[in-house]
């Protein structure tokens, strides 16, 4: 019988996307991992986290694991010397648009040297991104796609509203039932997503756009420190509801299955999961065209692309929502996002990784 690879995951931020690595990558291999995100929410003490981290150390030397960093921090990109030596290999992956906030780009900038002496391969989750790091730091050959699976699409598939149990998203699949569009603004509570200049234009609708559409804002996962001025946004004259409460599995799709549009305009993202996964579900996207979505395209998935916020978010949404309320590429649009994030496909990148 072949003996189970075995990894030990350092997370810096692992959130939905590390959780559900971990538990697709354990069918396959033997996996440790520890999310330093935990100090910084509360939900464990310094003192355990640490702890918890010399233990895996020590684990790692004596089982030859490879160290897998994701999301690295300021002290992870400093200890890869050590990783190196106490490890069978190391590896670095990248996540969202990581690469194009400044903080993170100056880490890069300092520690390219380790990342090209001690690193066996560096990922990102699209060709895009990895071409760019390309073109900015050399080390192509070590430069690796390797996308997150969506663990939602198989919610999605067997969705039904008797199983949704979130108050805020019964509402969301009661005002569709009304024959209103539903339509998402945003996927998480940020900077990135300009608010700003996004939700005031939503009260310059006509009349008869607003009254065909019931608004969803899903500030539930993010900066909250921008709530409050956030929602404050919002025209309180507007058929809307702010969701406030993280939302899991069927929640999620039943969210998704009753999107008719969501808005993704974001300054900068790599290949967002909100987004896919409303495609997947039929809903149409309006998202910038600086947003550079590659494989998407290459796969055939279609959506609405706009080249200015200010001048054209307005006639494109009263556009759509004035039209049948599920896209019309519905059908190769979950084609599309099957054939890119369908865990199936994506965990033979991963593994790939280890077994060559």
């Amino acid at each position: 019988m072949k003996k189970k690879i075995q990894i030990l995951y350092l997370f810096s931020n692992s959130g939905f996307l590390g959780e559900d690595l971990v538990s697709e990558m354990r069918v396959h291999a033997d996996v440790r991992y520890i999310d330093f995100a935990k100090v910084a929410s509360g939900r464990m003490s310094k003192f355990k986290v640490y702890v918890k981290f010399l233990y895996l150390l020590v684990d790692c030397f004596f089982k030859n694991r490879y160290i897998h960093v994701h999301y690295p921090s300021n002290g992870l990109y400093r200890l890869i010397p050590i990783f190196k030596k106490i490890s069978r290999g190391v590896f670095i992956t990248y996540w969202g648009s990581d690469l194009h906030v400044d903080h993170n780009r100056n880490l890069v900038n300092r520690y390219s040297d380790l990342l090209s002496e001690y690193v066996e391969a560096i990922t990102f989750p699209n060709k895009d991104i990895m071409q760019e790091f390309g073109q900015l730091y050399g080390m192509h050959q070590k430069l690796r796609v390797t996308r997150f699976g969506l663990s939602p699409l198989g919610y999605i598939d067997n969705y039904s509203a008797d199983n949704v149990e979130s108050s805020d998203v019964l509402r969301v699949i009661n005002a569709r039932s009304k024959g209103l569009s539903i339509v998402v603004c945003g996927t998480n509570l940020s900077v990135n997503q300009q608010y700003e200049r996004v939700i005031p234009l939503l009260s310059k609708l006509t009349p008869e756009a607003k009254s065909r559409c019931f608004f969803v804002f899903c500030f539930n996962y993010g900066d909250m420190s921008i709530l409050e001025e956030t929602c404050k946004l919002i025209d309180k004259k507007l058929n809307h509801i702010v969701i406030r409460d993280t939302l899991f599995g069927d929640d999620i799709a039943g969210l998704r299955v009753s999107t008719d549009v969501l808005i993704q305009l974001q300054k900068n993202d790599m290949l967002s999961g909100a987004m896919q996964e409303s495609l997947y579900a039929g809903a149409d996207v309006i998202t910038g065209s600086w947003l550079k979505y590659s494989v998407l395209l290459e796969h055939g998935a279609r959506y609405t692309t706009i080249d200015d916020i200010d001048r054209d978010l307005v006639a494109s949404l009263e556009s759509i929502v004035s039209g049948p309320r599920k896209s019309a590429f519905f059908k190769q649009n979950k084609l599309a996002i099957g054939q890119i994030s369908s865990w199936t496909g994506c965990i033979v990148d991963w593994l790939w990784l280890y077994e060559k």
